[in-house]
């Protein structure tokens, strides 16, 4: 009990303040891509001022995003959607391998890589109230678009909140062609909405799948065509 209050301590005071970079090589890499954006935001632009707004933290934002983070953004944008009402829900018994991260996590789905990393805390829109800037990259496994979504997450009220990732910008690549893509985000949305499809799990016995070749589709993983931006 003791040690969960002086987490969500070190989260409050983390999320009072103006701004505190989490990982500094996922935040020069958003820099990098979005240097305009931060600078209108007030947001750190520079490698010095980077530095200056570094913050090692103890916070487990790794296992609450795999755990509480909902995959909603990426439903219409990538051609395996896997059903799950957070990223934890989205595994697949003996088929997705599971990597935590010190700031976030991995996850290997028979089709895609999917790396979700917390980049830093701050006050993105402005209304007073600390967001988590997060990147997503999802890289499919049999070639097409490797996209980076870059997300506002409202850090959490409890352990049991669903939490709903604004997107404020896709990083879309092709090979090496890669083009960013600013979306319209006026404020972040606290909870995330009810009306996404329930979780679907099915147990498969040992050798039903080789590991050899890839699988047939499976009427546990939604497929959805992927279409123009």
């Amino acid at each position: 009990m003791l040690k969960c209050l002086f987490l969500c301590c070190v989260l409050f005071l983390t999320g009072c303040s103006s701004m505190s970079i989490v990982d500094e090589k996922g935040y020069l890499d958003f820099m990098g891509q979005m240097p305009r954006d931060l600078e209108s935001h007030g947001l750190p632009g520079n490698r010095e001022s980077v530095q200056l707004a570094r913050h090692d933290s103890s916070y487990p934002y790794g296992a609450v995003l795999f755990k509480q983070l909902s995959p909603a953004f990426m439903q219409g944008q990538v051609a395996n959607y896997y059903i799950g009402e957070t990223f934890a829900q989205t595994l697949q018994p003996r088929r997705s391998v599971f990597t935590p991260r010190k700031y976030g996590f991995g996850i290997e789905h028979m089709t895609q890589r999917v790396q979700v990393a917390m980049l830093a805390v701050c006050d993105w829109d402005g209304d007073g109230q600390a967001e988590w800037l997060v990147s997503c990259r999802v890289t499919p496994k049999r070639g097409g678009r490797e996209k980076t979504w870059y997300l506002l997450v409202p850090e959490p009220e409890d352990s049991s909140q669903v939490l709903k990732g604004t997107a404020i910008a896709i990083w879309d690549c092709l090979g090496q062609s890669c083009q960013l893509i600013r979306l319209k985000a006026d404020h972040v949305d606290r909870t995330k909405d009810d009306a996404g499809p329930m979780t679907e799990v099915r147990e498969f016995t040992p050798g039903e799948q080789t590991v050899t070749t890839p699988p047939a589709p499976q009427k546990d993983n939604q497929s959805i065509e992927e279409h123009s931006l």
